[in-house]
């Protein structure tokens, strides 16, 4: 059994529907007990929404809703149509995109340039960069990608990307499908132990 709490929102999935309400029902009299509001609960299979994303157990596939895609899809648009805007409006963007991002995180190495656009103009109205443009007309393009299949095949070559106020970085090698099989398999929330 898995589950995720997010704000006000709870997700728990499960091989069978009794475990997930039954999990649901223990959660759902915790949250109101402490004073925590829950979005009204529900609970079936196959395609489901949450947070803007689709859970799709047919096809073992997670992408994001169409209205979540079109809405940022629209901001990126609406951004690139103006000839100026602050750190703050492009950080906003861009953490759409981030939090978009995690359903394939090689998206998550577009930009660069934004970086230093939000540092450096955070609450200045300036012209925006054309290395902006390129970056969030390039992201917005390849959005079609963010899908993430979860019965693909382990993979040989490993990749690393990345990108930070100087640049990008990546790096790739091959491992024995083993070996990657192994690291794939690590928890996120691991990691920040």
């Amino acid at each position: 059994l898995h589950h995720f709490v997010y704000v006000d929102s709870l997700c728990v999935l499960a091989m069978e529907e009794s475990q997930a309400l039954a999990v649901m029902g223990d959660l759902d009299s915790l949250f109101p007990e402490r004073g925590l509001l829950l979005h009204e609960a529900s609970c079936g299979s196959g395609r489901r929404e949450s947070l803007g994303t689709i859970l799709d157990c047919a096809r073992h596939a997670t992408m994001l809703t169409p209205k979540r895609f079109h809405r940022l899809d629209q901001g990126i648009r609406a951004l690139l149509r103006r000839k100026r805007a602050t750190g703050m409006a492009l950080e906003i963007i861009i953490g759409h995109c981030t939090c978009c991002s995690l359903i394939d995180r090689r998206l998550l190495s577009s930009f660069s340039a934004s970086y230093k656009f939000i540092r450096e103009c955070y609450q200045v109205n300036s012209r925006i960069w054309k290395s902006v443009r390129q970056e969030l007309d390039m992201f917005k393009n390849l959005m079609i990608f963010l899908v993430s299949p979860r019965r693909m095949p382990w993979c040989s070559m490993v990749a690393a990307t990345d990108s930070s106020l100087i640049g990008w970085g990546v790096t790739r090698a091959n491992w024995p499908v083993d070996e990657v099989r192994k690291h794939g398999r690590v928890s996120e929330c691991s990691r920040f132990k």
